[in-house]
């Protein structure tokens, strides 16, 4: 499970570098003033998003929760990593956070991939159903409608 770690490692770092550059401590210009209310907000909303799914998996027995994102996507907490990612990248945008940015997203899609493995392996039936009407991390765009 070395992506999880490695995805923890980026957000850390990313967070260290947010710190840093509030004191002026980064060593080239942080286009801040550009990104700050975008990335603040895509920290909260991501932060939240896995807050939020984790509490809604407490208690659950297998594959059996349909609240929240988890009916559109099979790891919503993953997707709410990537939107922290991806904020904390914006805080401030450098060279240095899009290589911590990129690390992380590979990491959490590695850990999703991971993960779903693991699911369909325990619960194959009804993980083979989940994934056919859920994306992994983003959710799946039908083309075409179904409705007249």
């Amino acid at each position: 499970m070395i992506a999880w770690y490695l995805k923890m490692i980026c957000l850390g770092l990313l967070l260290v570098r947010f710190v840093a550059a509030q004191f002026g401590f980064l060593w080239w210009p942080a286009w801040w003033w550009a990104a700050e209310g975008f990335g603040l907000g895509l920290v909260v909303l991501g932060a939240g998003c896995a807050a939020w799914h984790g509490f809604l998996l407490r208690g659950a027995e297998g594959l059996e929760t349909r609240r929240g994102l988890f009916r559109c996507l099979r790891h919503p907490m993953y997707a709410g990593d990537l939107l922290t990612l991806t904020g904390l990248a914006l805080l401030p945008l450098g060279p240095d956070s899009l290589a911590l940015w990129l690390l992380g997203v590979v990491a959490v899609y590695r850990s999703a991939l991971f993960e779903d493995r693991l699911m369909s392996q325990a619960w194959p039936s009804a993980h083979e159903r989940w994934r056919e009407r859920s994306g992994l991390i983003l959710p799946r765009i039908r083309r075409g409608s179904s409705h007249p």
